[in-house]
């Protein structure tokens, strides 16, 4: 993952994740061998779909498939061939099954890039099956197998406070939150 700098700290919060309390930074070094997919475009994410597709009887949320209950049909948007906001018809919507990609990959990777062009856009597979990478928030990492070595602190992120009260601290300040950090990244990296 990128070190956004420090303007963006505050706004990336809730990317980073719904944190309450002080939030502290490590540098975490990927293994060499380490299986790692790069989504970089929605040609990526329709790739991964179809290489690992979850079984339309599986799907565990139908609430936000397109279209689907929240739906508002644009016909202007309808008519512009090749567009990837609006669809009046689908047959499934089909998603990564994370288990089989765990399969053969330890992580998936979302780059700006990929995030900027690929988050929330429509990606028709064909059949009339279509798939949409939902809530990744920012460039990212999901971790779906330990291919981390142990990591080291970092400067605090440089919080102001004002999203859920979190501010940044540097845990090389105190031996007991690095103790304690250390403690839940190696049961997170080693038992997921």
């Amino acid at each position: 993952m990128t070190d956004p700098p420090v303007e963006a700290h505050d706004g990336l919060v809730d990317a980073w994740e719904l944190i309450f309390g002080p939030v502290s930074r490590w540098s975490m070094t990927v293994h060499r061998d380490a299986r790692i997919v790069e989504i970089g475009s929605p040609a990526d994410w329709a790739d991964l779909v179809v290489a690992f597709p979850l079984a339309h009887r599986q799907r565990p949320n139908s609430s936000w498939e397109i279209p689907g209950p929240n739906h508002q049909p644009h016909p202007e948007l309808l008519a512009i061939a090749g567009q990837r906001a609006q669809r009046s018809r689908m047959r499934w919507f089909v998603e990564p099954d994370w288990a089989a990609v765990a399969s053969t990959c330890d992580a998936v990777h979302l780059s700006w890039g990929g995030f900027l062009t690929t988050e929330g856009t429509i990606i028709d597979l064909g059949s009339g099956d279509l798939t949409m990478m939902r809530n990744w928030c920012s460039e990212r990492t999901l971790w779906l197998q330990s291919a981390l070595e142990p990591g080291q602190p970092l400067p605090p992120a440089e919080l102001s406070g004002r999203i859920n009260g979190v501010h940044g601290v540097d845990p090389a300040d105190d031996p007991e939150r690095v103790e304690l950090d250390r403690a839940w990244l190696d049961r997170v990296l080693t038992h997921g």
